[in-house]
């Protein structure tokens, strides 16, 4: 199994909000909404809010993997 560091796993995450509409806001439970440049600050920040966006995207990408075996 291959080894994705927290770095590479950051820039993944980076990348695929920076294709997310501009105009688009994100809300996150209780923290409030925001805009895909404040995202991506609190991600390069390390920020709780960022963790929690990185977490969920991660479980995206993993729901494809369970797919495969369950789809």
């Amino acid at each position: 199994m291959v080894k994705i560091s927290d770095e590479e796993i950051r820039k993944m995450v980076i990348a695929r909000l920076e294709i997310t509409p501009s105009k688009r806001k994100i809300i996150i439970g209780g923290a409030g909404a925001f805009t895909k440049k404040e995202l991506i600050e609190k991600i390069k920040q390390h920020d709780p809010i960022g963790q929690k966006i990185i977490e969920v995207h991660l479980n995206y990408l993993r729901s494809f993997k369970k797919q495969q075996f369950w789809g």
